[in-house]
């Protein structure tokens, strides 16, 4: 199965970034958000897009929400507390309250959706390779200058640019 989604995707490559292009993030009831209404539906959720949620969605996007359909009994777990989990709960069915989205706060910026009976799902998360192309995102992701020295238009425009290039996935299957 993985192999058919990667031929597919490889051969259909232009309609799918064409396709990114036109929206950000969609939701699990098929509602598709450009990057402008992402940022108010985070801003609205969270109090203000932060970078994290904003890179969050579309990770939460990749992960789950092109991999399962509506119909498919999922969870999630999320290895840390920051941001992530918000972008689970904007665009999934799966919150804290419900017991759908799990937190074991790991300091690791993936988040892992799976099928309740089957257990196959998929894990995603930064590719620190990828990040280093962009030098203002990987900063800040990293921590490697002070929060106060990050030029904030540039990381955003860098999160914006980089999509969904700077994630890694992984197809997993879990013990249910």
């Amino acid at each position: 199965m993985e192999n058919k989604k990667k031929n597919n995707r490889e051969t259909q490559k232009e309609p799918i970034t064409e396709c990114m292009e036109l929206y950000w993030c969609h939701d699990y009831k098929g509602r598709s958000f450009s990057y402008e209404e992402a940022l108010k539906l985070i801003a609205n959720f969270h109090g203000n897009a932060t970078p994290g949620l904003v890179m969050g969605v579309k990770m939460v996007t990749l992960a789950a929400l092109e991999r399962f359909n509506v119909n498919t009994p999922f969870d999630a777990v999320c290895e840390t507390r920051g941001c992530l989990p918000d972008a689970v709960q904007i665009l999934t069915p799966c919150t804290v309250g419900n017991g759908r989205l799990r937190i074991n706060d790991m300091g690791r910026y993936a988040i892992t959706f799976y099928d309740k009976t089957s257990g196959r799902g998929v894990r995603v998360s930064i590719d620190p390779e990828k990040l280093k192309l962009w030098k203002e995102y990987y900063d800040w992701f990293f921590e490697t200058k002070p929060y106060s020295a990050v030029n904030y238009d540039l990381l955003m425009t860098e999160i914006r640019k980089a999509g969904e290039d700077v994630l890694r996935i992984h197809e997993i299957e879990l013990i249910v």
